[in-house]
């Protein structure tokens, strides 16, 4: 049988302390942070969900656009190329935005899935603009089996923006293409 001596009893007391006070600095610390983190897992789909229903708490969106009622569909590089080229066409990007400062679409604007909230209030007017002129609004993500592009449909959807186009290739398809690129490094 082993004993354990007060010394080794006074050691384990110390680091419970330690791990005691560390947990309750940095819950204290999270729930000063303006984009605190949640105490529960919350899947990818959850999590949007819940940046949807901030926006919604926290934007005055405009709910009197009229839609064409055509919802959501894809869209074919020959087309998006048209539309680029004519400059008649909102594009978002909904990969992250470091990937966006790289390189992206010409013309598209960055709308991380991570950031939904945020980035939905920056980019209100453009897309209730482009809503209410029926200029096709374009998301596009990292590639083919990426569904960043789907879940910010579904928050744009749910924000009263149904109608858009997906551009299920992402960037991988636009890149192969070999189109033009533009990146925001300096």
């Amino acid at each position: 049988m082993t004993t354990i001596s007060s010394s080794q009893v006074k050691g384990f007391a110390y680091v419970i302390r330690i791990l005691a006070f560390s947990a309750a600095i940095g819950a204290a610390l999270n729930a000063f942070r303006k984009d605190s983190l949640p105490w529960n897992y919350q899947t990818v789909k959850e999590r949007v969900a819940s940046e949807v229903k901030a926006a919604r708490e926290s934007l005055e969106y405009v709910q009197t656009i009229k839609t064409k009622g055509e919802g959501v569909h894809q869209i074919s590089l020959e087309d998006l190329v048209n539309l680029v080229d004519a400059k008649r066409v909102v594009i978002l990007d909904s990969r992250p935005e470091v990937f966006h400062r790289l390189s992206h679409v010409p013309g598209a604007l960055s709308f991380p899935r991570g950031e939904f909230t945020k980035v939905a209030e920056t980019h209100r007017a453009t897309l209730m603009n482009a809503a209410e002129q029926e200029i096709p609004i374009v998301i596009y993500c990292a590639s083919a089996t990426c569904k960043d592009a789907e879940l910010v449909s579904s928050g744009l959807q749910d924000l009263g923006l149904p109608d858009h186009f997906i551009f299920k290739p992402g960037w991988a398809g636009w890149k192969s293409s070999g189109q033009q690129v533009e990146s925001n490094l300096k």
